[in-house]
């Protein structure tokens, strides 16, 4: 099972992304633009 949460911070508007993993697995999240091209990966490690 896994647990994806998103959320915008009122005071300084920054987006928070927290996720955890029932068991240990590689992650990767990455950004992508209307357009389908990727943008950033903020996470990509086991």
């Amino acid at each position: 099972m896994h647990k994806l949460v998103s959320r915008v911070i009122h005071l300084c508007m920054l987006p928070v992304i927290s996720y955890s993993l029932a068991l240990r697995h590689h992650v990767s999240l990455k950004i992508y633009n209307v357009l389908g091209q990727e943008v950033r990966t903020l996470v990509d490690q086991f």
